[in-house]
Protein backbone atom coordinates (compact mmCIF):
# COMPACT_ATOMS: atom_id res chain seq x y z
CA UNK A 1 0.00 0.00 0.00
CA UNK A 2 1.01 3.40 -1.35
CA UNK A 3 1.23 5.76 2.22
CA UNK A 4 4.38 7.63 0.77
CA UNK A 5 4.59 11.22 1.45
CA UNK A 6 5.80 13.72 -0.96
CA UNK A 7 7.20 17.07 0.33
CA UNK A 8 7.48 19.45 -1.75
CA UNK A 9 10.12 22.59 -1.20
CA UNK A 10 10.20 25.76 -3.10
CA UNK A 11 14.13 27.23 -3.30
CA UNK A 12 15.01 30.85 -4.14
CA UNK A 13 18.02 32.34 -2.28
CA UNK A 14 17.57 30.65 1.29
CA UNK A 15 21.37 29.66 2.08
CA UNK A 16 20.55 31.28 5.32
CA UNK A 17 17.46 28.82 5.91
CA UNK A 18 17.96 25.53 3.96
CA UNK A 19 20.18 23.34 5.76
CA UNK A 20 17.65 23.50 8.93
CA UNK A 21 14.75 22.69 6.57
CA UNK A 22 15.90 19.80 4.48
CA UNK A 23 17.39 18.07 7.98
CA UNK A 24 14.11 18.59 9.68
CA UNK A 25 12.85 16.99 7.00
CA UNK A 26 14.87 13.74 6.79
CA UNK A 27 15.30 13.04 9.93
CA UNK A 28 11.50 12.70 10.63
CA UNK A 29 10.21 10.26 12.43
CA UNK A 30 7.31 8.98 9.31
CA UNK A 31 10.58 7.42 6.67
CA UNK A 32 8.60 6.83 4.12
CA UNK A 33 8.88 10.14 1.77
CA UNK A 34 10.35 11.60 -1.05
CA UNK A 35 11.93 15.21 -1.07
CA UNK A 36 11.11 17.20 -3.82
CA UNK A 37 13.68 20.37 -3.60
CA UNK A 38 12.69 22.65 -6.31
CA UNK A 39 15.79 25.24 -7.01
CA UNK A 40 13.57 28.19 -8.36
CA UNK A 41 16.83 30.36 -10.16
CA UNK A 42 18.79 30.79 -6.49
CA UNK A 43 21.96 33.50 -7.29
CA UNK A 44 22.91 32.07 -3.85
CA UNK A 45 24.76 28.59 -2.89
CA UNK A 46 21.17 27.03 -2.48
CA UNK A 47 21.82 24.91 -5.61
CA UNK A 48 24.57 23.60 -3.81
CA UNK A 49 23.47 22.80 -0.76
CA UNK A 50 20.51 20.47 -2.27
CA UNK A 51 23.17 18.93 -4.17
CA UNK A 52 25.68 18.03 -0.76
CA UNK A 53 22.45 16.62 0.67
CA UNK A 54 20.92 14.67 -2.25
CA UNK A 55 24.13 13.07 -1.87
CA UNK A 56 23.55 12.27 1.71
CA UNK A 57 19.80 10.88 1.12
CA UNK A 58 18.38 8.95 -2.13
CA UNK A 59 15.10 10.08 -0.85
CA UNK A 60 15.95 13.52 -2.42
CA UNK A 61 15.05 14.48 -5.65
CA UNK A 62 16.45 17.92 -7.62
CA UNK A 63 14.53 20.09 -9.85
CA UNK A 64 16.79 23.08 -11.48
CA UNK A 65 14.87 25.57 -13.17
CA UNK A 66 14.85 29.65 -14.28
CA UNK A 67 13.19 31.52 -11.87
CA UNK A 68 9.67 31.76 -12.19
CA UNK A 69 7.88 32.02 -8.77
CA UNK A 70 6.69 29.69 -5.94
CA UNK A 71 3.23 29.00 -7.67
CA UNK A 72 5.34 27.19 -10.56
CA UNK A 73 7.14 25.78 -8.40
CA UNK A 74 4.73 24.20 -6.28
CA UNK A 75 2.51 23.34 -9.63
CA UNK A 76 6.08 21.78 -10.69
CA UNK A 77 6.55 19.64 -7.79
CA UNK A 78 3.04 18.27 -7.59
CA UNK A 79 3.57 17.13 -11.01
CA UNK A 80 6.42 15.19 -10.35
CA UNK A 81 5.32 13.73 -6.70
CA UNK A 82 4.96 10.04 -6.58
CA UNK A 83 3.52 9.66 -3.14
CA UNK A 84 -0.22 9.51 -2.17
CA UNK A 85 0.29 12.21 -0.06
CA UNK A 86 1.77 15.89 -0.71
CA UNK A 87 3.19 18.40 1.91
CA UNK A 88 4.40 21.51 0.81
CA UNK A 89 7.00 23.29 3.18
CA UNK A 90 8.40 26.56 2.60
CA UNK A 91 12.73 26.58 2.37
CA UNK A 92 12.96 29.13 5.27
CA UNK A 93 10.87 26.86 7.58
CA UNK A 94 11.12 23.39 9.38
CA UNK A 95 9.47 20.68 10.99
CA UNK A 96 9.58 18.95 14.23
CA UNK A 97 10.90 15.34 14.00
CA UNK A 98 6.91 13.79 14.66
CA UNK A 99 5.19 16.25 12.42
CA UNK A 100 4.69 13.64 9.26
CA UNK A 101 4.12 10.70 11.97
CA UNK A 102 1.15 12.35 13.72
CA UNK A 103 -0.12 13.91 10.58
CA UNK A 104 -0.39 10.38 8.71
CA UNK A 105 -1.76 8.89 12.67
CA UNK A 106 -5.09 10.99 11.73
CA UNK A 107 -5.58 10.78 8.62
CA UNK A 108 -8.32 8.19 8.58
CA UNK A 109 -10.16 9.57 5.76
CA UNK A 110 -9.30 10.98 2.51
CA UNK A 111 -12.74 13.21 2.95
CA UNK A 112 -10.80 14.57 6.19
CA UNK A 113 -8.08 17.36 5.85
CA UNK A 114 -5.06 17.04 8.19
CA UNK A 115 -3.24 19.62 9.33
CA UNK A 116 -0.48 21.10 12.31
CA UNK A 117 -1.73 23.67 14.78
CA UNK A 118 -0.95 27.05 13.49
CA UNK A 119 0.27 29.79 16.15
CA UNK A 120 -3.31 31.27 16.68
CA UNK A 121 -5.62 28.75 16.13
CA UNK A 122 -8.42 28.75 18.46
CA UNK A 123 -9.09 25.41 20.83
CA UNK A 124 -11.81 23.81 18.41
CA UNK A 125 -9.80 21.17 16.65
CA UNK A 126 -12.35 19.59 14.29
CA UNK A 127 -13.88 21.85 11.40
CA UNK A 128 -17.26 21.54 9.37
CA UNK A 129 -15.73 22.89 5.40
CA UNK A 130 -18.47 26.03 5.40
CA UNK A 131 -16.84 26.59 9.18
CA UNK A 132 -13.33 26.60 7.84
CA UNK A 133 -14.24 28.71 4.31
CA UNK A 134 -15.92 31.44 6.02
CA UNK A 135 -13.09 31.48 8.95
CA UNK A 136 -10.19 31.58 6.30
CA UNK A 137 -12.12 34.69 4.18
CA UNK A 138 -12.48 36.77 7.67
CA UNK A 139 -8.63 35.98 8.26
CA UNK A 140 -9.53 34.17 11.29
CA UNK A 141 -7.60 31.49 9.76
CA UNK A 142 -4.57 31.63 7.43
CA UNK A 143 -5.11 30.60 3.97
CA UNK A 144 -2.04 28.93 3.77
CA UNK A 145 -0.66 25.63 1.90
CA UNK A 146 2.03 24.30 3.90
CA UNK A 147 0.96 22.54 6.94
CA UNK A 148 -1.58 19.82 5.20
CA UNK A 149 -1.48 16.35 4.48
CA UNK A 150 -3.07 17.09 0.80
CA UNK A 151 -4.11 13.82 -0.84
CA UNK A 152 -2.49 14.06 -4.52
CA UNK A 153 -5.72 12.10 -5.95
CA UNK A 154 -7.55 15.09 -4.23
CA UNK A 155 -5.56 17.70 -5.99
CA UNK A 156 -6.23 15.79 -9.67
CA UNK A 157 -5.34 18.71 -12.24
CA UNK A 158 -6.12 21.73 -9.99
CA UNK A 159 -2.90 23.84 -9.32
CA UNK A 160 -1.65 27.38 -8.07
CA UNK A 161 -2.66 30.35 -9.54
CA UNK A 162 0.66 31.49 -11.57
CA UNK A 163 -1.49 34.37 -11.95
CA UNK A 164 -0.87 36.44 -8.69
CA UNK A 165 1.56 35.83 -6.16
CA UNK A 166 -0.56 37.15 -3.14
CA UNK A 167 -3.15 34.96 -1.49
CA UNK A 168 -2.40 32.07 -4.25
CA UNK A 169 -2.19 29.81 -1.36
CA UNK A 170 -5.98 30.47 -0.33
CA UNK A 171 -7.13 30.51 -3.61
CA UNK A 172 -5.74 26.87 -4.44
CA UNK A 173 -7.17 25.68 -0.91
CA UNK A 174 -10.20 27.18 -1.45
CA UNK A 175 -10.44 24.80 -4.52
CA UNK A 176 -8.84 21.60 -2.83
CA UNK A 177 -11.48 22.03 0.52
CA UNK A 178 -14.58 21.64 -2.12
CA UNK A 179 -13.98 18.11 -2.56
CA UNK A 180 -13.50 16.88 1.34
CA UNK A 181 -15.93 17.42 4.17
CA UNK A 182 -14.26 18.21 7.26
CA UNK A 183 -10.98 19.61 8.50
CA UNK A 184 -9.10 18.22 11.41
CA UNK A 185 -6.39 20.24 13.23
CA UNK A 186 -3.53 18.47 15.73
CA UNK A 187 -3.26 20.02 18.96
CA UNK A 188 0.39 20.92 18.78
CA UNK A 189 2.46 23.45 16.49
CA UNK A 190 4.76 20.74 14.71
CA UNK A 191 5.32 23.39 11.64
CA UNK A 192 7.87 26.14 12.27
CA UNK A 193 7.99 29.49 10.38
CA UNK A 194 11.26 31.47 10.46
CA UNK A 195 11.01 35.17 9.94
CA UNK A 196 12.42 36.03 6.90
CA UNK A 197 12.38 39.86 6.22
CA UNK A 198 12.94 38.50 1.64
CA UNK A 199 9.58 37.46 2.02
CA UNK A 200 7.72 38.38 -1.04
CA UNK A 201 4.77 39.40 1.58
CA UNK A 202 6.64 41.96 3.38
CA UNK A 203 8.23 43.90 1.08
CA UNK A 204 7.82 45.39 -2.66
CA UNK A 205 5.32 47.59 -4.68
CA UNK A 206 2.27 48.78 -2.73
CA UNK A 207 0.10 49.04 -5.55
CA UNK A 208 0.93 45.80 -7.43
CA UNK A 209 0.56 43.94 -3.82
CA UNK A 210 -2.82 45.96 -3.31
CA UNK A 211 -4.32 44.52 -7.09
CA UNK A 212 -2.18 41.05 -6.19
CA UNK A 213 -4.54 40.92 -3.03
CA UNK A 214 -7.64 42.54 -4.89
CA UNK A 215 -7.00 39.90 -8.07
CA UNK A 216 -7.13 36.62 -5.43
CA UNK A 217 -9.95 38.27 -3.45
CA UNK A 218 -12.29 37.81 -6.19
CA UNK A 219 -11.07 34.49 -7.38
CA UNK A 220 -12.29 33.20 -4.16
CA UNK A 221 -15.74 35.08 -4.28
CA UNK A 222 -15.83 33.42 -7.52
CA UNK A 223 -15.15 29.92 -5.96
CA UNK A 224 -17.86 30.27 -3.30
CA UNK A 225 -20.33 31.34 -6.08
CA UNK A 226 -19.62 28.46 -8.52
CA UNK A 227 -19.84 26.28 -5.06
CA UNK A 228 -23.46 28.22 -4.43
CA UNK A 229 -22.47 29.10 -0.84
CA UNK A 230 -21.90 32.83 -1.79
CA UNK A 231 -24.24 35.07 0.84
CA UNK A 232 -24.32 37.85 2.45
CA UNK A 233 -22.04 36.70 5.26
CA UNK A 234 -19.80 35.88 2.96
CA UNK A 235 -19.85 39.37 0.93
CA UNK A 236 -19.34 41.16 4.43
CA UNK A 237 -16.55 39.09 4.97
CA UNK A 238 -14.83 39.91 1.60
CA UNK A 239 -15.69 43.85 1.72
CA UNK A 240 -13.87 43.83 5.80
CA UNK A 241 -11.32 42.02 4.26
CA UNK A 242 -10.36 43.99 1.10
CA UNK A 243 -10.92 47.10 2.88
CA UNK A 244 -8.27 45.66 6.05
CA UNK A 245 -5.91 45.10 3.34
CA UNK A 246 -6.42 48.62 1.69
CA UNK A 247 -5.26 50.34 4.76
CA UNK A 248 -2.89 48.32 5.65
CA UNK A 249 -0.75 48.06 2.44
CA UNK A 250 -1.31 52.41 2.11
CA UNK A 251 -0.06 52.51 5.47
CA UNK A 252 3.05 50.86 4.45
CA UNK A 253 3.31 54.44 1.59
CA UNK A 254 6.00 56.78 2.29
CA UNK A 255 6.16 58.73 -0.56
CA UNK A 256 3.95 61.40 -1.76
CA UNK A 257 4.39 60.44 -5.52
CA UNK A 258 3.50 56.79 -4.65
CA UNK A 259 -0.23 57.19 -3.30
CA UNK A 260 -1.01 59.72 -6.37
CA UNK A 261 -0.82 56.51 -8.30
CA UNK A 262 -2.72 54.42 -6.51
CA UNK A 263 -5.36 57.26 -6.37
CA UNK A 264 -5.22 57.03 -10.29
CA UNK A 265 -5.34 52.84 -10.32
CA UNK A 266 -8.67 52.44 -11.91
CA UNK A 267 -8.29 48.64 -10.81
CA UNK A 268 -7.78 49.24 -7.70
CA UNK A 269 -10.32 51.83 -7.36
CA UNK A 270 -13.43 49.30 -8.99
CA UNK A 271 -12.66 47.08 -6.26
CA UNK A 272 -13.10 49.51 -3.67
CA UNK A 273 -16.28 50.93 -5.20
CA UNK A 274 -17.82 47.52 -5.29
CA UNK A 275 -17.83 47.32 -1.41
CA UNK A 276 -21.09 47.52 -0.07
CA UNK A 277 -20.66 46.59 3.83
CA UNK A 278 -18.70 49.69 5.26
CA UNK A 279 -18.54 50.35 8.99
CA UNK A 280 -18.22 53.48 9.86
CA UNK A 281 -14.85 54.16 11.47
CA UNK A 282 -14.03 53.48 7.26
CA UNK A 283 -16.04 55.88 5.69
CA UNK A 284 -13.94 58.87 6.18
CA UNK A 285 -10.79 57.17 4.91
CA UNK A 286 -12.96 55.94 2.00
CA UNK A 287 -14.32 59.30 1.06
CA UNK A 288 -11.05 60.42 1.07
CA UNK A 289 -9.51 57.73 -1.11
CA UNK A 290 -12.83 58.16 -3.72
CA UNK A 291 -12.59 61.75 -3.69
CA UNK A 292 -9.59 61.93 -4.64
CA UNK A 293 -7.94 64.17 -1.57
CA UNK A 294 -4.28 62.89 -1.90
CA UNK A 295 -3.25 65.65 0.91
CA UNK A 296 -5.60 65.02 3.62
CA UNK A 297 -5.63 61.05 2.47
CA UNK A 298 -1.86 61.01 2.90
CA UNK A 299 -2.01 63.06 6.33
CA UNK A 300 -4.91 60.37 7.49
CA UNK A 301 -2.21 57.28 7.04
CA UNK A 302 0.64 59.56 9.04
CA UNK A 303 -1.65 59.92 11.55
CA UNK A 304 -3.41 56.49 11.89
CA UNK A 305 0.15 55.06 11.72
CA UNK A 306 1.58 57.33 14.57
CA UNK A 307 -1.37 56.16 17.07
CA UNK A 308 -1.51 52.42 16.38
CA UNK A 309 2.48 52.98 17.40
CA UNK A 310 1.30 54.47 20.65
CA UNK A 311 -1.24 51.77 21.11
CA UNK A 312 1.13 49.01 20.68
CA UNK A 313 3.38 50.69 23.21
CA UNK A 314 0.82 50.94 25.89
CA UNK A 315 1.52 49.37 29.21
CA UNK A 316 -0.14 45.39 29.51
CA UNK A 317 -1.89 45.53 32.75
CA UNK A 318 -2.25 42.66 34.58
CA UNK A 319 -4.59 42.24 37.41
Amino acid sequence: MNNKVSIIVPIFNSENYLEKCINSIINQTYKDIEVILINDGSTDSSIEICKKYAVKDKRIKIINKKNTGVSNSRNIGIDNAKGKYIFFIDSDDYLELYCIQKLIEKQKSDDVLVRTKFYNDKSISLYRREDYLTKIVSGEIRGVSWGYLLVKEKIGKLRFDENTSFMEDTIFMFKYIENISEIYVLDEILYKQTANINSLTKKGNVERKIEGYFYSIEKIKEELKKNNIYNDNFQKLIDYRKIKIFEAELSQINEFEDLKKILKNKKIKKSILEIKNLKKFYKFFIFLYIDNNVILLYLYIIIRGYLKKIYNRRPKWTF
